[in-house]
């Protein structure tokens, strides 16, 4: 007999490691805020291996340039956090913005790859945030990395 089952995991390589049968069962994915994906599934009773993600859902994903998704994915997080905060309905924010309702409606959604981070940034400015870049050493000799704060 087959049972709902929630899975939460931060890669499509944790979700590979199920069968065929019940990855096809699949129900539907969503990111939520920016590091988890979480998809429905029905399956037997079987052992689940939990695998930390790395903090990176696109990262774990195997995107190229996942670093920049990521800073994407918080700036946009921002946008609608501002949005909700000022209660914004999406054509009020659309013309405030200078975009239009269903384009607001595709980047609240996390369809952003068309966007730049600079066009991202730029929507912060017009919904009266300052943004600043700062530029630091990194904290250790690895590679520098891109990271929004509030």
């Amino acid at each position: 007999m087959l049972k709902p089952v929630e899975w939460v995991g931060s890669s499509k390589a944790d979700l590979r490691k199920f069968p065929d049968a019940v990855q096809d069962q699949s129900c539907g994915a969503a990111l939520q805020g920016h590091l988890w994906r979480k998809v429905e599934l029905a399956m037997n009773e079987a052992e689940v291996k939990i695998e930390r993600g790395s903090g990176n859902v696109f990262a774990d994903l195997g995107h190229a340039d996942a670093e920049a998704h990521l800073l994407k994915a918080e700036l946009v997080t921002r946008i609608d956090r501002v949005i909700r905060r000022r209660r914004l309905k999406q054509v009020e924010a659309a013309q405030l913005l200078g975009l239009s309702q269903p384009d607001i409606s595709r980047l609240l959604r996390g369809n952003f790859r068309d966007y730049s981070v600079e066009r991202l940034l730029r929507l912060l400015t017009k919904l009266g945030h300052d943004v600043e870049i700062t530029i630091r050493d990194a904290d250790s000799p690895r590679q520098g990395r891109l990271s929004v704060a509030v």
